[in-house]
């Protein structure tokens, strides 16, 4: 199978990076310009003029994920990147940590996405990329990444497969046994389902300018959001931190006859830590924390006999410091650490070969 994907990060927006990086295999992945003609019918039951409209490039796609790419995606997801090379104690391995900042821009990357026709293959190079949405999700099956992301503009072109170079890294993907999760400090292994949500908001209109159909700028960011979707079973062992998330008060105030009541005024927050690691290779890991959250939970509801299930939603605040390896503190609403055997991610340009022309 010759259809795969990879990220460049660009040293300037929309400028088309080395191909260079590591292919990632994609379950499902498409690129549209989405341009659509603008019309006017004029009085008229049919269209009497048409002009090409202004596109707007997007693309998805979704993949499993692992330590040697879960850096990646955060990369350009957060952006604010700091890379430490560790010593011959940690088997020389490579400490990538982001957070969320307050930049209206992040990285961008050339991505190139190939498609099997017959014995050919049609490759894309997608140029000015940023990603918009990432997710992540994990129960019992193989954890899922996708990725919505926005772009200025692309070109094509046909290669045989024969010319095609595959440049994959062996790594294992994660799967729910892989998680570990805290809650307020606490150690969790009651939750059956995991979603991690982040959305830029990239605001499209003000990129837009006169002498171009396409974007004339990078896309701002706009609010960031970043949620995290944790469902169980209701039983004793969650019991107290469901109603503590109803009523809104960490202490669970009593009334004079001993029942939790509502908090006056006091709302539930918690720190969250991830950790993801395979058993496979305990010396590559993903940390990720969420140093305040706002925590909600659905309706409790029961149908029948089928057990309870409670749904948790937490929404991150940019209200708590976190601490980096070189021990500066970052306030921030989320923070990334991943630990591997891949390199620093630096951003390049594709050197271009000049066009000889006959008689010059």
């Amino acid at each position: 199978m010759t259809q795969v994907v990879s990220f460049s990060p660009e040293q300037k927006w929309a400028t088309e990076a080395k191909d260079d990086e590591k292919h990632i295999r994609a379950d499902k992945a498409n690129a549209s310009l989405n341009a659509e003609p603008v019309t006017l019918t004029g009085g008229s039951k049919t269209i009497q003029k048409v002009r090409v409209g202004y596109p707007e490039p997007s693309s998805e796609m979704d993949t499993a994920i692992d330590t040697k790419i879960f850096h990646r995606y955060m990369y350009y997801t957060l952006g604010n990147y700091q890379f430490t090379q560790l010593g011959e104690s940690d088997s020389n391995k490579s400490c990538h940590e982001f957070y969320g900042g307050d930049s209206t821009r992040l990285p961008s990357s050339t991505v190139r996405l190939t498609y099997d026709v017959g014995n050919d293959v049609l490759e894309k190079t997608l140029l000015g990329c940023v990603v918009d949405e990432f997710n992540l999700e994990t129960s019992d099956e193989l954890s899922t990444a996708s990725l919505s992301m926005i772009y200025r503009t692309e070109k094509s072109r046909k290669i045989s497969q024969t010319e095609q170079e595959i440049r994959e890294v062996d790594a294992v993907p994660f799967i729910g046994y892989d998680y570990q999760i805290e809650l307020g400090g606490v150690e969790s292994a009651v939750f059956n389902d995991l979603k991690l949500s982040i959305k830029n908001n990239h605001k499209t209109d003000g990129a837009r300018g006169l002498g171009n159909r396409f974007y004339g700028r990078q896309p701002n960011v706009g609010e960031r959001e970043i949620s995290m979707e944790l469902t169980t079973v209701f039983d004793p062992e969650n019991l107290e931190t469901v109603i503590k998330t109803e009523y809104g008060d960490k202490d669970l105030p009593v009334d004079d006859e001993g029942y939790w009541i509502p908090s006056k005024c006091k709302l539930f927050t918690l720190p969250l830590k991830l950790k993801i690691m395979t058993c496979e290779d305990a010396t590559e890991y993903v940390i990720l924390i969420i140093p305040n959250c706002i925590i909600s939970i659905d309706p409790l509801e029961f149908s029948g006999s089928d057990d309870v299930e409670v749904k948790l939603t937490l929404q991150a605040t940019g209200t708590k410091t976190v601490e980096m390896k070189d021990s500066t503190t970052k306030r921030t609403d989320i923070y990334c650490q991943v630990v591997n055997d891949q390199p620093e991610i630096v951003p390049s340009i594709k050197e271009t070969t000049p066009t000889t022309h006959e008689g010059n």
